[in-house]
């Protein structure tokens, strides 16, 4: 069996411990690199065939349940519940694009007035979620995983925009087994248009 066979990175050795996949409706799968370190660039993922997308890597793997907008861990599953005192966002039916992304940092010095890199590139954490807009209401939903630092706690990552003046609730729901129940909450003040970003994280 390959690395992605053991939801292990076929490139960790080269610092990248996780990577995206996705699994069409037909039941295909396609990884960002493949088990002999082949590489697939995003733009080649076909989006409107894609039924889950996640990352797999530490033995390891979650993805999104894009039509429904759960999120797969092992084998919990969670949801995040987006609403006002009038309406409750809806994930159906709605079309959605993927993203994904990583954060990284280069250790550099300065010598003799100029910046040299001392290494390569340090991944600093994973991000793979979609965005929608719903009603006048654009979403955007990351699960996010740290690396390196003192916080290494995976979150989920929230920006919403309105063009009206609106408070909206942010939940975290488990919906299955013994994380059924509601993780983190956070309100949401939107105004003026602008988008506003909160954090939700497990217990």
């Amino acid at each position: 069996m390959g690395a992605i066979e053991n939801y292990l990175s076929p490139v960790k050795d080269e610092g990248q411990v996780y990577i995206y996949f996705a699994k069409y409706f037909d039941g295909k799968e396609i990884y960002e690199y493949d088990n002999e370190g082949n590489h697939l660039k995003f733009k080649d993922v076909i989006q409107s065939h894609t039924k889950y997308f996640g990352l797999i890597g530490n033995g390891m793997k979650m993805y999104w349940d894009i039509s429904t907008g759960i999120f797969h861990l092992g084998k919990n599953e969670y949801t995040i519940k987006i609403s006002s005192e009038d309406e409750v966002a809806n994930y159906l039916g709605i079309d959605k694009d993927l993203i994904t992304f990583k954060n990284a940092h280069t250790d550099s010095m300065i010598n003799g007035g100029t910046i040299q890199d001392i290494g390569s590139n340090i991944i600093d954490a994973y991000f793979v979620g979609f965005k929608m807009n719903y009603k006048s209401l654009f979403i955007q939903i990351l699960f996010g995983i740290p690396v390196t630092g003192t916080d290494r706690r995976p979150f989920f990552g929230i920006r919403i925009s309105n063009k009206q003046d609106k408070l909206y609730n942010v939940e975290l729901l488990g919906l299955n087994g013994d994380n059924k129940m509601k993780f983190s909450k956070n309100e949401i003040l939107l105004k003026d248009g602008k988008s506003s970003v909160t954090e939700l994280y497990f217990n």
